[in-house]
């Protein structure tokens, strides 16, 4: 039984019955395609074990059910990567996945944790929009684990990129292969992800005797049509940088579409690495999160923590990669 109810759980009856929860999951409710001897063990033990899987029931009663929430600030490729790591991770345990998508406000934020608590889920794994500013109050009493991003006075389970590492890595590739003038494009100052990039980007390149001058700094709402102007607007300047590096997804976007049409010969480095880059012409030097690491080690963690794991927060930093193509060549 979960240690931390007292009631039978789906993992009891997947003990009982030898099978995996995502096997007792799809008997129970009837999933096609499930072998017909599979779900006459499952229903077996469960009648042995009196599990009786009534989410209603358990609502009504004032105990969570087997419904997990993921809230991200946005579904780009990092997200969605992130979200479906996280769902699979959910059906192995039972549980179904709700998404909850906040575009970057914070009014939406409230609204979906108020949700999360009313439709009684048994735990949250999210992106907050904003450090100083998400309240994560209406989570109190629900596991919860936060995912690239963190909370100020949060203390609790923690998933992150090591963006650090990240900046200091295309900061070290842009010193080996010559370029000594890079300019960096950069959402707002809340998006913390980023600016841990940024400042490991521009220590690195000060250490190096080569400090990035503050108007090669453009930052922007996290558009690619904002990054595709702020590149325009660097790379026009008689004084134009020798490189380029946008510091997420879209960001990356907006800045090749700006080389291209200017036919500038300066090298770029994008962040979030995705099939598209791979397609273009210079093939894009890229950051590439882990994301799938990232959504499945938090929803390991939440799951540990719906069944009553009491041990101390846990801070994961997973590292990424840079994915070395074409675009970071110098050119004459």
């Amino acid at each position: 039984m979960s240690r931390a109810s007292g009631r039978v759980t789906i993992r009891d009856v997947a003990a009982r019955a030898g099978v995996s929860i995502a096997t007792v999951s799809r008997a129970i409710n009837h999933y096609p395609g499930v072998d017909p001897e599979l779900v006459a063990r499952v229903e077996a033990a469960a009648a042995e074990l009196g599990y009786v899987p009534d989410q209603i029931g358990r609502a009504l009663s004032g105990t969570r059910n087997d419904l997990w929430n993921i809230v991200v600030p946005e579904l780009n490729v990092f997200y969605s990567a992130v979200v479906e790591a996280a769902e699979t991770v959910a059906i192995e345990n039972g549980a179904a996945l709700m998404l909850s998508n906040t575009h970057e406000q914070l009014d939406r934020e409230a609204q979906y944790l108020k949700a999360a608590n009313s439709h009684r889920v048994s735990g949250v794994v999210i992106t907050a929009v904003d450090p100083q500013r998400s309240d994560l109050s209406p989570l109190n009493g629900i596991p919860k684990v936060l995912v690239n991003r963190e909370v100020e006075g949060f203390d609790g389970d923690v998933v992150l990129s090591d963006n650090a590492q990240a900046g200091q890595m295309v900061a070290k590739h842009l010193i080996e292969r010559g370029f000594t003038r890079p300019a960096v494009i950069v959402g707002p100052e809340h998006q913390s992800a980023g600016q841990l990039r940024l400042l490991s980007f521009l220590e690195t390149m000060k250490n190096a005797g080569l400090a990035v001058a503050q108007r090669d700094i453009a930052r922007v709402e996290p558009t690619a049509a904002a990054a595709r102007s702020a590149a325009h607007m660097l790379l026009t300047r008689a004084d134009r940088p020798d490189a380029l590096f946008a510091l997420n997804a879209r960001l990356s976007v907006g800045m090749f579409q700006a080389v291209q049409y200017l036919g500038a010969p300066v090298g770029m480095v994008g962040t979030d690495d995705d099939t598209w880059a791979e397609l273009v012409h210079p093939a894009m030097t890229m950051i590439a999160q882990p994301t799938a690491k990232m959504g499945d080690t938090a929803a390991r963690l939440l799951a540990s923590r719906i069944d009553g794991d009491k041990s101390g927060a846990q801070r994961v930093i997973l590292p990424p990669t840079l994915v070395i193509r074409g675009s970071s060549q110098r050119r004459a």
